[in-house]
C-alpha cells in the first residue's frame, strides 16, 4: 500500500510541514506589519523562507517551510516520472490515443 500511494503521501506531508510552518512564523506581512502570525489573507507563502520576518524577528518558520517544499517538489517529480512511463509504454504498445483523447464535444 504505501508503494501505491508514496505520491499522495509525499503531497499530504509536505502540505502537514507548511502548515506548521505557518504555526511557527513570527509575525507581520506587506499589510500589518506589525500583526503576530501568519495570516493566509495578508501574506504571501514566500514569506515563511525569508530568514527573518516583516516584524524583524528571527523566522522560526524556515526550516519547516523549506522541508514542505522539498516534499512537494520530490512529490511530483515521482509523478512527472510514473505519467511519462506509462505514456512510453503506452506509445510503445500503439495505444496513446488512451492519454491524448479529445472529449467527444471537441470532436468534429
Amino acid at each position: 500500500m504505501l508503494k501505491k500511494h508514496f505520491i499522495l503521501i509525499g503531497i499530504i506531508i509536505a502540505m502537514l510541514l507548511l502548515v506548521i510552518a505557518t504555526l511557527n512564523y513570527p509575525g507581520g506581512s506587506q499589510h500589518h506589519k506589525n500583526a503576530v502570525g501568519f495570516e493566509w489573507k495578508h501574506n504571501y507563502l514566500s514569506n515563511l523562507f525569508n530568514e527573518k520576518a516583516v516584524t524583524g524577528s528571527d523566522n522560526g518558520s524556515r526550516p519547516w517551510a523549506i522541508s514542505g517544499m522539498l516534499f512537494l517538489c520530490a512529490s511530483y517529480v515521482c509523478l512527472f516520472f510514473i505519467v511519462v512511463t506509462i505514456y512510453i509504454i503506452q506509445v510503445a504498445i500503439g495505444r496513446s490515443y488512451l492519454l491524448c483523447r479529445k472529449p467527444c464535444f471537441l470532436v468534429s
